[in-house]
């Protein structure tokens, strides 16, 4: 496990490098400069140049790069180009919103999911599996910012139930959360649904039930522990990118969090801010991946000998 866990952290290292160097070379090849958007296009040309210069992006392009790396190395984002507030400390405050949504919307998805599914393989070819297979399709098709704008038009403008947006505690919480766990809800009920059914298939349930096990214990003990390894692929890789910034939910919701930080960055052209949203969620994405390997070995021991 620990060279496991070695090689992971190295990985880590080299894919951060990646990913930092390809984000600042398209940044930089983008037209315009920080300091046209901070004071307007058609400033005085030496004003523009005199921010630029102090910015530092008048530098070449190796010389900015290698620059930044070195700021990384000693744990800093650099500061936004706008408040000049430091980009980690911004960040770090807007994490946990982030990670508050995401656990919310899991936490739906995962439950509404995990039950629709079951209800669906253990009824396969009934009314009630074509029924909850159509809501999956239904779910899988509807876009987030699309459900967002349905959910706000129906339970704040018209029945006046819930906020339309905002950043804060449960009333808050629920119309952005649901609407971004509707797509994942309806993956994991598909993705049980067929595991389920793979599972029922298998010899050794007929051999459970030859032997006068209840079909309860069968289904909810054995079927269960069967079917985890797909749903903990589905959840980790959604929960990661959930962290990464739900985008369009927190936008359209007004909640602040990395997502919206993320947006506002790209609009400003606020550099120090895009790479570090982006290096924040590449961290998230691979440590939530690592994670799901681990619990893998941990569920599963079949996936622990093939790894020897």
């Amino acid at each position: 496990m620990l060279v496991y866990i070695t090689k992971k952290l190295v990985m880590l290292l080299l894919l951060l490098l990646g990913i930092t160097f390809i984000t600042f070379s398209i940044i930089k090849l983008l037209p315009g400069d920080p300091a046209s958007g901070l004071i307007g296009q058609h400033a005085d040309p030496d004003d523009i140049q005199r921010i630029n210069r102090a910015l530092g992006v008048d530098k070449p392009f190796i010389a900015q790069f290698l620059g930044y790396i070195s700021l990384l190395m000693r744990g800093d984002f650099g500061r936004s180009y706008y408040t000049n507030r430091d980009v980690l400390t911004e960040i770090l405050r807007k994490l946990p919103n982030t990670i508050y949504l995401a656990s919310a919307a899991m936490s739906i998805a995962a439950i509404g999911g995990l039950l629709l599914g079951l209800t669906a393989g253990l009824r396969q070819g009934s009314a009630v599996d074509r029924l909850c297979t159509a809501l999956s399709l239904v779910g899988l098709s509807m876009p987030v910012f699309w459900s967002g704008l349905c959910l706000i038009i129906i339970f704040s403008l018209k029945f006046q139930l819930l906020p339309p947006s905002g950043t804060g505690g449960v009333r808050f919480i629920i119309l952005p959360a649901a609407a971004l766990s509707l797509p994942v809800l309806a993956s994991i009920a598909r993705v049980t649904r067929q595991s389920v059914i793979e599972t029922l298939s298998m010899p050794f349930i007929r051999v459970l039930k030859a032997k006068g096990m209840g079909s309860g214990r069968i289904n909810y003990i054995h079927l269960l522990k069967n079917i985890l390894i797909p749903l903990i692929t589905v959840i980790g890789l959604d929960f990661a990118s959930f962290l990464n910034g739900a985008v369009l939910t927190e936008t359209i919701f007004g909640w602040d969090g990395i997502g919206r930080f993320t947006v506002d960055g790209i609009m400003k052209r606020d550099y120090p801010v895009i790479l570090g949203c982006i290096i924040t969620g590449t961290f998230v994405f691979v440590v939530v991946n690592a994670l799901v390997d681990v619990s893998y070995q941990m569920v599963d021991p079949r996936v622990r000998i093939i790894k020897r």
